[in-house]
């Protein structure tokens, strides 16, 4: 019997949907539905159609664990950019209303 890859499916939908938006979830979902159905192909004794979903379920799978993996390093990457323009420009997050004194005279200071 082929291996069905229903971890692999699993494990990269929910870190996907958990990490970095759930921009992978569609394919998790194929992945999922391609490694569920190698068992029962297999039990009805349907062999090159378990051993073609099985394969598509590791495609599909491995689509989306990159995807996952490539949005975690984009974040990483947005945070070590917004971390280094902090150090760079101390004032790059201040709001710059805060500090401003008034521009209207005041009406009770004559």
């Amino acid at each position: 019997m082929p291996g069905n890859h229903l971890v692999l499916a699993i494990l990269s939908t929910v870190l996907g949907f958990l990490c970095c938006s759930g921009i992978n979830l569609p394919f998790g979902i194929v992945a999922i539905v391609f490694a569920s159905q190698v068992n029962g192909k297999y039990a009805s004794g349907d062999f090159q159609g378990a051993i073609s979903s099985a394969k598509q379920a590791k495609i599909w799978g491995w689509i989306s664990m990159g995807l996952v993996i490539l949005g975690f390093v984009l974040c990483l990457l947005g945070l070590l950019l917004m971390f280094f323009i902090g150090i760079n420009d101390p004032y790059a997050f201040d709001d710059p209303y805060m500090y401003d004194t008034p521009q209207y005279e005041d009406p009770y200071t004559y």
